[in-house]
């Protein structure tokens, strides 16, 4: 007999502060599926959506979860240029002003740069801004949707 399979939304409702799965048998076959598959501890509800797809019983009930994901919106600036060290500096700045005032102190971003492009068309010394700010790679593919 083959499992049917079927997406399932993992949600939670806030109660005294404190966030907590509709679902509780679906959000510990996803705990479950997450600790046996991922390589760090995830806590579901720090995502705005995790999806998730389960095996099901005659019933629709979901009895395992085979596959899942999880979105977090994140600023991107795919265009990131400077002249001149200095308008690099206030415009760093100003973004890290601009971010603070949109309650993403703490948070990630995305600064894009191109592999393709030339490195002498590149801002100056855009290596050293990159540390200057604490720039990581990401693990990260671009997908067309």
């Amino acid at each position: 007999m083959t499992q049917e399979l079927r997406g399932f939304s993992l949600k939670f409702s806030m109660q005294g502060g404190i966030l907590f799965p509709l679902d509780q048998k679906l959000h510990a076959l996803a705990v479950k599926f997450a600790d046996e598959h991922l390589c760090e501890k995830i806590n579901f509800a720090d995502y705005e959506s995790a999806l998730v797809v389960a095996e099901c019983d005659d019933k629709g009930e979901p009895t395992k979860v085979v596959a899942m994901n999880a979105r977090v919106a994140r600023w991107d600036f795919p265009v990131w240029r400077f002249v001149d060290e200095k308008a690099g500096k206030v415009l760093i700045d100003r973004t890290r002003a601009k971010l603070d005032d949109e309650g993403q102190r703490g948070g990630e971003v995305f600064v894009h740069v191109a592999d393709h492009e030339d490195k002498g068309s590149r801002c100056p010394r855009w290596k050293k801004f990159l540390k200057l700010v604490g720039a990581e790679k990401a693990s990260r593919w671009r997908v067309k949707v």
